[in-house]
């Protein structure tokens, strides 16, 4: 199960806690892109706390209640309305950190 899908059958805050913790915890370490270095996270939900240098951002950055997936067309997670999604914290990062570069 994937930490999206865990956090769609999540009962319990807790287990959503889980599969959010999950989905950044995968992230590996250093992340570079363009003058931006991400040499590592500080999860303490609903903050994620990433740290670095570069860019135009004034570290730490901070992601609060950051979803942890994307609507993707040929994804394989379906949401409980029949949506399909992708698992993809890097992607929301990326998105995120886009702006500062």
């Amino acid at each position: 199960m994937t930490p999206l899908e865990a956090l769609w059958a999540a009962t319990s805050d807790a287990e959503a806690d889980q599969a959010r913790t999950d989905a950044w915890s995968s992230l590996t370490f250093p992340i570079i892109t363009g003058d931006i270095t991400i040499t590592g996270c500080t999860i303490s939900l609903p903050v994620v706390e990433f740290h670095g240098e570069g860019g135009t951002l004034d570290w730490p950055l901070r992601l609060v209640s950051a979803p942890i997936g994307r609507p993707d067309p040929v994804g394989l997670e379906v949401a409980p309305d029949g949506s399909t999604w992708t698992t993809d914290p890097l992607a929301i990062l990326m998105d995120v950190v886009e702006h500062y570069r």
